[in-house]
Parts: structure tokens; sequence; C-alpha cells
């Protein structure tokens, strides 16, 4: 399986810090995946993507475990927020809870705004609870439990607080996914 990184090098190239987060899965059908970073007004990058198994997002010697609650053979979204120094700021995971099926729920693009909120779009299989706090906030795919998931884009505050979600639908026979995503100066979301 892969690992997740995060490298912060200076503007000739040279390494700043690095921060590495391996899983305890050693074979998936799925690996571990960062597929996208932007930077709040400070510079903290938040990044995100998919993970299988049980990942330390704290790179330092504290712990954030996060596990994937499908199982082994299930991947789960994840988002995760360092500060420019290199410190671990959060992480959270949210995914299908079952493992009936081989499930990919996955971001794919992250954008901060003006004001810090967080902003992510990608794809989710069969029942997902967006919420990562004791409230539920639960969405369904229409392809419900089978290989065919819906797109998504969601709103976090700047420390990880959900705010809302909507999912971006076809029919039952089509895999969507939202890979582009960008706010306007006026704060609309296009999602693509």
């Amino acid at each position: 399986t892969s690992a997740v990184f995060l490298h912060k090098l200076s503007s000739t190239g040279n390494l700043v810090w690095a921060k590495g987060f391996n899983s305890n899965v050693t074979s998936a059908l799925y690996g571990n995946f960062a597929n996208s970073i932007d930077f709040d007004s400070s510079q903290n990058p938040v990044f995100g993507g998919s993970f299988v198994g049980t990942i330390d997002f704290d790179a330092s010697a504290g712990t954030n475990n996060l596990t994937t609650v499908g199982g082994t053979g299930d991947n789960d979204a994840f988002i995760c927020k360092y500060d420019a120094a290199g410190n671990h700021l959060f992480a959270f995971r949210f995914g299908y809870a079952a493992g009936t099926v081989m499930n990919q729920d996955m971001v794919r693009k992250v954008v901060v705004d003006n004001s810090n909120n967080i902003y992510v779009s990608g794809d989710f299989f069969c029942n997902t609870d967006f919420d990562p706090s004791a409230g539920v906030t639960s969405q369904t795919a229409i392809g419900g439990i089978s290989s065919f998931g819906d797109a998504f884009v969601a709103k976090y505050s700047s420390t990880g607080g959900f705010l809302w979600v909507n999912v971006l639908s076809g029919n039952t026979n089509n895999y969507d996914y939202a890979s582009g995503l960008s706010i306007d100066a006026t704060g609309n979301v296009f999602v693509a």
C-alpha cells in the first residue's frame, strides 16, 4: 500500500520539513492518497485524500489516529491541517461505515477561502456521515450499495467544524466524482 506525505520545500528547492503517514494495512485494493492541498491566510497547509486501515496523521510525538470504519478493504476520505512550521493541527475522516462492498470514498480537491473556511469535493458511496463531530449529517449516494458513487462538495470551518454538504448525483448507472472546485470573489462555489 502507498504512504501519504507532506513536504515543505523552500523557494530554492531545499527541504524545510517532511511528514510521512503510513497505514497499518500492507495489502489493499486501494492505497493511501493525498490528492489536493491549499493554504489558509497564515500559509497553513490543508490537504485531503483517501486512506485505508489506520494512520496516525500527527507525525510528531502526539497521536491523531484515524481508522477506516468499513474495514481494511474500504478507503475513507480524510482532511488534515498542519501549521506553516510543520505542527499538526487536526485531521478527520468520513466514509461508508459497512464493509459490504469495496468503497473508495475520496477527497479529490481542497480549497480554502479568504475567511479560512475549508471546501472539499470528491466522491462517496452508500450512506456517509460528513460531520466529523458527534453530530450526524448523512447523505446517501443514488447508486446505493453498488459500484457507483456520487460526487459531493462540503464546507468546514477553519478548525474542521462541519458547515454543510451538497451531493451531486447522476443516475444509478453512473460513477460521479468532482475533481474541480473553486470559490469566486463573492463566495460562490463552483464544482466540476
